[in-house]
């Protein structure tokens, strides 16, 4: 049996990277032997159910680090750091040189990410096929000039999910870019939506890691100003992460704390979305932008910022949801800067939405006509293609 191996950053957690890939991998059990490969393990087990089958090899635990018992001793805490942070990284380039010798000429290999193909290009000599799944954007990424010296001659097939990084990307590689073999794959829908339409609801949501690139910092200032023209209004932000205390000290700033909740994560994602009126998306950047598809799909009227890259494969503006332009999304994506007027635009959208109903009730039509391109069965037939070609 022909062996095929997954490679990402953290396979155990939540987010759509690690859900494309759990889809992929257990799609793939009995036509290929299947073998995975996490840099990190940050919980007991994966969020995501895998195929028992997979076997999943971890280079670096991190679940249990002895640094979380001093965070009240800073002293003490950074120095326990700082040992882990130089721990990890050799652990990774070490472990990442191993088993990199375990890849035959005979296998294929899948990174679910830019940087985590960097950690092993390096090293795997020779494979069937080698496939890179771009997670984010190349404003992304620190250092480009690895992508430069690796991709052109080890990668087969990179895959990306929009035109507009399609294009910086073939800006970038320049005379390289025929080399690759640049696909444009959406993410599979691997939820089973259901369209409640439910336009009574009175809740906004969010979805995703607590992370600063989700943009809460922004959303949660803009439902202050919602939050005084409609004060029955509510916003949920369902996730969880480390920037969880600084959300929570700002909704408390702001007084906000009978109005903004965050939520821990549910596997009902469908369930929540049904009971809510309006989702939000004010993220920095974007790979994909999974939980926006999601929302969509089950008919959830949507505002998004524009930002890197490729709101606009999801959302067409006015048409199947609102599109909030930044006045420097580049600026937007590089710095923690707070810029008030797209804070009040963001506000100004919700308060549109919240009081036209209608328009909500058009949204809500129209938004589940995603699902179409981005059925799970036609996006998995792609991956195959490309696997088997």
């Amino acid at each position: 049996m022909k062996k095929i191996w997954f490679i990402d950053e953290g396979l155990d957690r939540m987010g759509g990277v690690e859900r494309i890939l759990n889809t992929l991998a257990n799609s793939l059990v009995g036509k290929y032997d299947v073998e995975a490969i996490s840099l990190l393990k940050s919980n007991e087990k994966p969020y995501f159910d895998f195929n028992p089958k997979i076997k999943i090899n971890y280079l670096y635990n991190k679940s249990n680090l002895i640094s979380k018992r001093y965070k009240n001793n800073k002293v003490i805490y950074y120095f326990f750091r700082l040992l882990e942070k130089t721990h990890e990284y050799l652990s990774i380039k070490i472990k990442a040189f191993l088993y990199s010798k375990m890849v035959s000429k005979n296998d294929i290999v899948i990174y679910g990410r830019v940087e985590t193909a960097l950690e092993f290009l390096p090293y795997i000599k020779e494979t069937k096929k080698t496939i890179v799944r771009e997670a984010i954007h190349l404003e992304y990424h620190k250092d480009k000039s690895k992508i430069k010296k690796y991709f052109p001659s080890k990668v087969d097939t990179f895959i990306i999910s929009s035109e507009e990084n399609k294009t910086s990307y073939k800006k970038f590689f320049g005379s390289d870019y025929n080399k690759l073999n640049i696909v444009k794959i959406y993410n599979p829908l691997t939820i089973i939506p259901k369209v409640v339409n439910n336009l009574d609801s009175k809740d906004v949501i969010s979805i995703g890691r607590y992370d600063t690139h989700k943009g809460y910092d922004y959303l949660i200032r803009a439902f202050k100003t919602v939050h005084q023209k409609h004060s029955d209004w509510h916003l949920k932000i369902i996730g969880d992460g480390y920037y969880k205390d600084k959300m929570q000290s700002l909704i408390n700033e702001l007084n906000l704390s009978d109005t903004v909740f965050l939520v821990p994560p549910t596997k009902d994602v469908v369930g929540e979305l049904n009971n809510s009126a309006i989702y939000v998306m004010a993220s920095r950047f974007e790979g994909y932008a999974n939980a926006l598809v999601e929302a969509m799909s089950c008919g959830v009227p949507c505002i998004s910022y524009n930002w890197l890259m490729g709101v606009e494969e999801i959302i067409k503006n006015n048409e199947n949801g609102i599109i909030v332009p930044l006045t420097d999304r580049y600026r937007y994506f590089k710095t923690l800067d707070i810029i008030e007027e797209d804070v009040i635009n963001l506000a100004e959208a919700i308060n549109k939405l919240i009081a036209d109903k209608k328009l909500r009730a058009k949204f809500a039509k129209a938004a589940p006509n995603i699902t179409e391109s981005r059925d799970k069965e036609k996006i998995i037939k792609k991956w195959l293609e490309l696997i088997e070609r």
